[in-house]
């Protein structure tokens, strides 16, 4: 084999290399921001709940859904559909 094709596979080698290790990285990263994002989605939803606990009487089930968070280009607002004593109230 001639130097230049040596060279040649040895480089396509380091691009394949490099190719697939940054898919893993790429996905690890992806599933710890995932990871991350239902975590502070569950601490918003509990911080509703325990607002709403402390704040009104008379509640005897109390059930937060998922958050809605605002659309990529940052309008919007965070919102949550609520379910108290069986009757649905959003906030």
């Amino acid at each position: 084999m001639s130097k230049r094709r040596i060279i040649l596979s040895i480089l396509i080698g380091l691009v394949v290399i490099w190719g697939v290790s940054g898919m893993f990285i790429t996905k690890r990263h992806a599933e710890q921001q995932a990871v991350q994002e239902i975590k502070e989605e569950q601490v918003a939803r509990q911080k509703c709940a325990e607002y709403l606990v402390h704040h009104y009487e008379g509640i005897k089930t109390l059930e937060v859904s998922k958050l809605y968070k605002p659309n990529s280009i940052g309008g919007g607002t965070y919102t949550c559909d609520i379910r108290i004593n069986g009757k649905k109230r959003s906030c």
